[in-house]
């Protein structure tokens, strides 16, 4: 069997060759023992376009006999991608979604409630569904995805992204493929950041001060300045500095979007708020 190890730090790239490009699975078959995750780290490091990352992707779909799929990151406004690749999905499906509200796509709202991957017949149990959701899949089964597995993938303080395999057929999932897919989908997201910009090497760690923290954390509660200063026993603008500090540590230009970001980044946490 393959070791599994996705510690690419050891690997040395290797030249991307389209021409010469052999299958990602050692056999051609389906079976998780036959993935070479070695080899897919190999070429991961080598891609340098969207193009590359989507040859990879391709093998990943056709070894685990999916009928189309779609790796991106969403971006903060409806129909909007920070990277996108789609592979055999329809068009006018591909629009029809793009046109509605995500928080509404069943899919997109269990990708912010999972971590792990999740099988789209099984839905009914993953999050509470309502008639806007079942049209959601209802949707997909009309141009031919009567099933599909879907990685959720995030970083925090960023928009969310996901890998998405749909199948024409309902019984075609395994759970030999549905590891494949675990396992493969962080590594092409990953990948299809870097060649995009996204994902930079030396970037700033948000880590706020416990005062800074706490100070964050009363923005949060709805309290002003003024407040704040009261309760924590400092000046007023030292409460201002301490929150210009952090924003300017997460990119946030508003107080709103700081704690968002505090939020997500795990500098502030929900419990706290809630006292």
């Amino acid at each position: 069997m393959t070791p599994i190890c996705l510690n690419t730090a050891e690997l040395e790239p290797v030249a991307l060759d389209h021409s010469k490009i052999r299958s990602l699975f050692l056999t051609g078959s389906q079976r998780l023992e036959d993935l070479d995750v070695d080899w897919l780290c190999l070429h991961a490091l080598a891609a340098q376009s969207l193009d590359d990352v989507a040859t990879l992707l391709r093998m990943v779909m056709e070894g685990v006999g999916a009928t189309a799929c779609v790796l991106c990151q969403v971006g903060h406004t409806r129909g909007e991608s920070l990277f996108e690749i789609q592979i055999n999905c329809p068009k006018e499906l591909e629009r029809l979604i793009k046109s509605r509200k995500l928080a509404d796509d069943a899919v997109m709202v269990a990708c912010e409630q999972r971590v792990l991957g999740f099988e789209w017949s099984d839905l009914e149990r993953v999050i509470d569904m309502n008639d806007r959701r079942r049209e959601t899949l209802a949707l997909y089964a009309a141009y031919g995805l009567h099933n599909g597995y879907t990685v959720p993938l995030s970083i925090p303080g960023e928009t969310r992204g996901l890998c998405s395999f749909g199948y024409s057929s309902a019984d075609s999932l395994t759970f030999q493929r549905r590891s494949i897919m675990q396992i493969t989908a962080p590594v092409l997201f990953e990948t299809a950041r870097r060649v995009q910009g996204l994902w930079r090497e030396h970037r700033m760690p948000h880590g706020l001060s416990h005062r800074q923290a706490e100070c964050v954390t009363l923005v949060a509660q709805g309290l002003s300045d003024a407040q704040i200063a009261g309760r924590m026993g400092i000046g007023i603008p030292t409460v201002h500095e301490y929150l210009e500090v952090a924003k300017k540590r997460y990119g946030a230009k508003k107080r709103v979007d700081l704690v968002v970001k505090a939020i997500r980044s795990g500098d502030v946490h929900w419990n706290k708020i809630a006292e």
